[in-house]
């Protein structure tokens, strides 16, 4: 069993956390109830709100587009190497049209809606195309048959 607290320790300990805490970007003071806590009471973020957002700020604006999108990729279960690798793959070029992305929402990851399972990068167009028919072969093949092919 641990040695029980005297006092005065308690009252320096209480004294310690009633206290703000200190930003170490800029040094101000904040009210403890301005920061993010855990569960188990311990601060998850040791700047102030307006340092963490310039910080998170300035970490997204140093990545490349490429690195951005490649993130995003673990919402999809694929790494973001396997991201990078898939692109390096297609040559930076849509899966469908054989083309380089000209929105600035580069490549989207396409992948299949009941397994999960990522098929390639498309471009905004090719994407929002497949989403318009549904993911339906038949529809598309209907489409296909329409257009004359």
């Amino acid at each position: 069993m641990g040695r029980k607290w005297t006092d005065e320790e308690r009252r320096e300990r209480s004294i310690r956390f009633a206290t703000s805490p200190l930003c170490p970007r800029c040094g101000e003071t904040e009210p403890t109830a301005f920061y993010v806590h855990k569960k188990n009471g311990r601060r998850s973020n040791a700047f102030c709100a307006k340092c963490h957002k310039d910080n998170c700020r300035e970490r997204y604006s140093s990545k490349t587009m490429l690195e951005k999108r490649a993130a995003k990729a673990t919402n999809y279960g694929i790494t973001p190497q396997q991201y990078m690798e898939l692109h390096e793959k297609q040559q930076g070029k849509c899966a469908i049209c054989n083309k380089p992305p000209v929105t600035q929402r580069g490549l989207h990851i396409d992948h299949c809606h009941e397994t999960n399972i990522v098929r390639g990068l498309l471009c905004h167009g090719c994407n929002v195309g497949i989403g318009n028919f549904l993911h339906d072969v038949g529809l598309m093949k209907n489409a296909i048959k329409y257009l004359g092919g």
